[in-house]
């Protein structure tokens, strides 16, 4: 599978970690929803981040008993949780 191009340097860009954690929230208060791992990649030129390759179902959707608990542990292993709003476009 090919790896994600950095569009300003036209170059690959290379996994800096597996298995981030990735919090979907949704709605103007951006509510947790649910909880995704993603690798991050980055350009080795000019240091622009990605997160792709994300699992087909979440690790813990926000009805799950024990999710904060998950996201809490999630936090601590990864020493950060990076968030996705949702966003709703017009056409």
């Amino acid at each position: 599978m090919p790896a994600p191009i950095c569009v300003r340097c036209e170059i690959e860009m290379r996994t800096k970690t597996n298995g981030v954690p990735v919090l979907e929230t949704y709605g103007e208060e951006k509510k947790p929803y649910k909880l995704w791992n993603g690798d991050l990649w980055q350009c080795t030129k000019c240091l622009n981040m990605v997160i792709v390759g994300f699992a087909k179902e979440p690790m813990a959707n926000h009805f799950d008993e024990g999710f904060e608990k998950t996201l809490e542990q999630e936090r601590i292993r990864s020493g950060k949780v990076f968030n996705s709003h949702e966003r709703r476009f017009a056409l």
